[in-house]
């Protein structure tokens, strides 16, 4: 019970209360700047994808472009594999984490441009999917 008292009592267990329910607060309440801006980034990703999705070539040559991100992505791995196993970056293993992350950031730069590629790809790919294959015969 002398515990409770004291956590009540202590000033950093009232500092990640109010700390915990403000965040709480800032992420429920966003402001709508923000809101607009994230909606405004999206709209133009789907004006993008409206506008490609009608050139099949377009659609294929994004398609091969994801992939080619991915084996780029995966030669990346392959060689700091090797440079880390029996090249010159052996000596890094034992340098602080930081040092080994810096050294690795291609790795990670092309593993975010893989995934940006390949989800623009598959929803290309998906909004080429609804368009219709034969144009409404009118009358």
């Amino acid at each position: 019970m002398n515990e409770i008292l004291n956590a009540f009592t202590n000033s950093t267990v009232w500092a990640g209360v109010i700390l915990t329910f403000s965040l709480q607060y800032g992420l429920n309440h966003l402001p709508t700047a923000l809101k607009a801006l994230v909606r405004g980034s999206r709209l133009r990703e789907i004006r993008k994808i409206k506008a490609t999705r009608y050139n099949q070539d377009a659609v294929t040559f994004q398609s091969m472009k994801a992939h080619a991100y991915f084996l780029v992505f995966m030669g990346t791995c392959a060689l700091f594999l090797v440079l880390f196993t029996i090249g010159p970056f052996k000596v890094l293993l034992d340098l602080p984490k930081l040092y080994l992350l810096i050294v690795c950031s291609p790795v990670f730069i092309t593993e975010v441009l893989w995934i940006n590629q390949s989800s623009y790809a598959q929803e290309l790919i998906k909004y080429r999917g609804k368009l219709r294959i034969t144009n409404k015969v009118r009358l």
